[in-house]
């Protein structure tokens, strides 16, 4: 998916809610506003097929000038490798430069690359906890004829990553690099919330 379906999917979305906010300014902002002001009864124009208009217009200013404003937000700090959080249906955490956790058409598994790379270093990530420079984690790995799961620990100053067949094997090697258990991985989701929300994190 691109930007011409995100425009598409959002247009759909935003279009209702345009004329609904229209026909609220309209039927009720309007003639709250005349009351106010005082305006005389035959100078409120107030009619049926204007009401209307009036929305109609609403909404065909209201959802472009969304879709702009969101486009905008999207593409904040495109080069700041600790500010940039994605565009359109791309979204992105960083972890250590120059590595980074990426998420494509939903939040609810991402992958390990390098800023700014292509190379997939981990992929199908369910969920996972962030110590200093490790990142241990759950992966699903999901088929129509299969369903493979694995744990890892990926030590972002070296870049490398290494798989274990069970939860426990990764607690053993956890433990030997002062990664003292219990380990606490979270979803990308709630680790999402928890990082951009969070006002101390490290910005550039």
């Amino acid at each position: 998916m691109g930007p011409l379906f995100v425009i598409i999917f959002w247009s759909f979305i935003l279009t209702p809610v345009g004329l609904v906010l229209g026909l609220l300014l309209s039927f009720i902002g309007i003639p709250i506003f005349h009351r106010v002001r005082r305006t005389p009864v035959e100078k409120r124009k107030t009619g049926f097929l204007r009401k209307l208009l009036v929305a109609f217009c609403f909404s065909l200013v209201f959802v472009p000038a969304m879709l702009v404003f969101g486009f905008c937000i999207s593409y904040t700090n495109p080069d700041n490798y600790w500010e940039y959080q994605g565009a359109f249906d791309f979204w992105r955490m960083p972890l250590e430069e120059p590595y980074e956790l990426v998420m494509i058409d939903t939040k609810d598994k991402a992958g390990i690359s390098k800023w700014k790379e292509n190379s997939s270093i981990i992929s199908d990530i369910a969920k996972y906890e962030k110590r200093g420079q490790l990142v241990v984690g759950y992966c699903e790995h999901r088929t129509s004829r299969s369903e493979k799961s694995e744990w890892f620990l990926f030590d972002c100053t070296k870049g490398m990553a290494e798989d274990f067949a069970s939860e426990q094997l990764l607690v053993e090697a956890c433990a030997k690099k002062d990664f003292s258990p219990p380990l606490q991985m979270k979803t990308i989701r709630e680790n999402w919330t928890s990082y951009w929300k969070d006002p101390n994190r490290r910005k550039k």
